[in-house]
């Protein structure tokens, strides 16, 4: 089932800029010096005019996953969105909390990817200014804050180089009981989201709940200042759908652009709305924020 809240649009022309012929995906490119600092990049077919830079964030609960996860969604979209895509690992939280990566730490190696497309904007055919973030699970909520905190607005710095962020079955509220009492793997939520924010939960101190809140997407919604794109199903059983309907419904009431996309029958892994039904959802955010 697809809710239209709102949508975003645009006039200008997209860069004219075409893939040439011959040009091989690249694979495991650092753009920092841990060893986790890496990324892929996928190229639609030759010729295309590029229309956007799409970055890819895997999920495996901020401890664990891998870009090669991904790859195959990537190079979907590379052929069929007309987008050059960048598929990204990130440093890892350790799920005893004990290697001081943090929400924080992940949220910086997406700003050095971006950083890094700047440089090699050239080489890369990339587009730097027009991107796309595009996140699974974790990474979802990793895409979220991304672009949400740190996208040109009060809290980050410039002009909004994100233009478009999906998030595929990603929470949008750290400190939701229903998230914390859910089993990811051999985790709780609750074990996970402590490692991820570094700080134990404890409900009974609002400066905890406030804590945790700052790294929810839900309670940030007023920094928004890109398009959004929101798939969660109404069966995942270690996010709560609750928490996508919640946070496009905050994306609505401030005047922000959102499309929510769910079913009844789909859970965490989204069997039918992962690809390729969604294409067309992200393609029409393309066509209206990222011309």
């Amino acid at each position: 089932m697809l809710t239209l809240l709102a949508c975003a649009g645009t006039s200008s022309s997209p860069k004219p800029v075409q893939v040439p012929a011959g040009l091989a995906d690249r694979l495991d490119l650092s753009y920092g010096p841990d060893p986790l600092q890496t990324l892929d990049v996928f190229f639609p077919v030759a010729g295309t005019p590029i229309r956007g830079t799409i970055i890819t964030v895997h999920g495996g609960g901020w401890v664990g996953g891998d870009k090669a996860d991904v790859r195959d969604y990537c190079r979907y979209v590379a052929a069929n969105l007309g987008g050059v895509v960048v598929n990204c690992n990130y440093r890892l939280a350790s799920p005893t909390g004990t290697n001081g990566i943090t929400v924080t730490s992940m949220l910086d190696d997406i700003d050095r990817v971006k950083a890094y497309l700047a440089v090699h904007e050239t080489e890369l055919f990339c587009d730097s200014k027009r991107l796309a973030l595009v996140g699974f699970s974790a990474g979802g909520h990793l895409a979220l804050m991304n672009s949400l905190s740190r996208n040109g607005n009060a809290t980050g710095s410039g002009s909004p180089t994100v233009k478009v962020c999906a998030s595929f079955s990603g929470p949008t509220d750290l400190s939701d009981p229903d998230l914390h009492d859910n089993v990811i793997g051999i985790y709780t939520g609750l074990q996970l989201v402590q490692s991820l924010t570094g700080l134990v939960w404890n409900p009974g101190l609002p400066t905890t709940v406030d804590y945790y809140r700052a790294y929810s997407p839900r309670f940030r919604v007023a920094e928004a200042n890109a398009a959004f794109l929101v798939v969660h199903g109404e069966a995942d059983s270690i996010v709560p759908f609750g928490q996508a309907a919640a946070f496009a419904a905050n994306l609505q009431s401030s005047g922000k652009s959102v499309i929510l996309r769910s079913s009844p029958t789909d859970g965490h892994d989204l069997a039918t709305l992962l690809i390729p039904t969604t294409l067309a959802d992200l393609k029409a955010l393309f066509d209206s924020a990222l011309k």
